[in-house]
């Protein structure tokens, strides 16, 4: 039934079902005390996520503790979330964030070069493809 327009109770217009069930509206409710936003959240974006962090270390083991931390971070993160880009973007900043901080304690002379290759000035899309080719570059300097 695409654009019927629903009432509340006292009459005013509800919102459309699709912006209610979008991340970032769920991210919000999310940030307001509602842990089943969370869970439907969690379980739309669990497996691409856990996939982008297997990709990216190369060990099933450590994407699994990587995935947590993020996971953690997003949880610890709530009451700031502010709705300024895709709730994706968000997600995959902090897994971007979480791998660039194991390959800087993995390869130390590697630090500098990761912070050189994703500026503050990039796109949101720009860091998450250079956190996966950072992630494949790591994976070809352990397997010398």
């Amino acid at each position: 039934m695409s654009g019927v327009t629903t009432l509340t109770a006292e009459g005013a217009p509800t919102a459309p079902a699709e912006a209610e069930d979008s991340d970032e509206a769920l991210m919000r409710c999310f940030a307001a005390g509602d842990a089943g936003a969370f869970d439907r959240l969690y379980a739309r974006h669990r497996g691409p996520l856990f996939r982008f962090m297997q990709r990216q270390c190369g060990q099933r083991a450590l994407a699994e503790e990587m995935f947590q931390d993020v996971w953690m971070s997003l949880i610890g993160a709530r009451e700031r979330y502010r709705t300024e880009a895709k709730f994706t973007t968000y997600l995959y900043t902090l897994a971007r964030h979480r791998l660039i901080d194991h390959f800087r304690r993995q390869q130390p002379g590697l630090s500098d070069d990761l912070a050189d290759l994703v500026s503050d000035t990039a796109s949101p899309e720009d860091h998450v493809l250079a956190a996966e080719e950072n992630g494949q570059l790591a994976l070809a300097i352990n397997a010398k």
